[in-house]
């Protein structure tokens, strides 16, 4: 549902406003998070094996599928990947969604990159991002106090994103099997 959903959206939305760049960035975030897990759940690592030629998952791509759909290399599937981030860090700007760790931005495209390239093994382009994304100062980007990160993670600075589970959206639910679902 999540990668149809981004499919419809990236589709649909034209890239003639800020607004729209940022939700089409956003919706290629998306999609490529959702690939990039089911390959870490379904998939062996890159680095194991035939590396890109092992088996990687059905690769969703728009919203016109096939009905009788064939599983792609996970060279694919990476190859896919890295294109809806370089895309999602092209849309996104990085002043549109401060302060708020609930939306997806382009520091979140950029961690989601280096973590594709450490896994297939491009040390240098992982470097590369890594620096891009923290900069000359790391003071800048980092928490002073570590023991209140995680009440603050809608806010701090150190997350790049997260999901934000609010009072209104566990109202009568039990509590213990919304932690089990995430």
């Amino acid at each position: 549902k999540m990668i149809y959903a981004a499919n419809a959206n990236i589709d649909g939305l034209a890239e003639d406003t800020a607004q729209n760049k940022q939700l089409k960035g956003e919706n290629h975030f998306l999609r490529a998070f959702s690939h990039f897990t089911l390959c870490t759940f379904f998939c062996k690592p890159y680095t194991l094996g035939s590396g890109a030629a092992n088996p990687g998952v059905i690769l969703r791509i728009g919203t016109d599928y096939n009905p009788n759909p064939v599983r792609a290399t996970l060279g694919e599937c990476y190859d896919a990947i890295e294109q809806d981030l370089l895309d999602a860090i092209r849309l996104m700007d990085p002043a549109s969604v401060r302060g708020n760790n609930g939306y997806a931005r382009k520091e979140s495209a950029q961690a989601l990159l280096a973590r594709l390239y450490l896994y297939k093994g491009e040390w240098q382009k992982c470097i590369d991002i890594c620096d891009e994304l923290i900069g000359s100062d790391a003071g800048a980007v980092l928490e002073s106090e570590v023991t209140t990160l995680f009440s603050t993670a809608q806010t701090s600075k150190e997350v790049l994103w997260c999901v934000n589970l609010t009072d209104g959206d566990m109202a009568g639910f039990n509590p213990k099997s919304l932690i089990a679902s995430m």
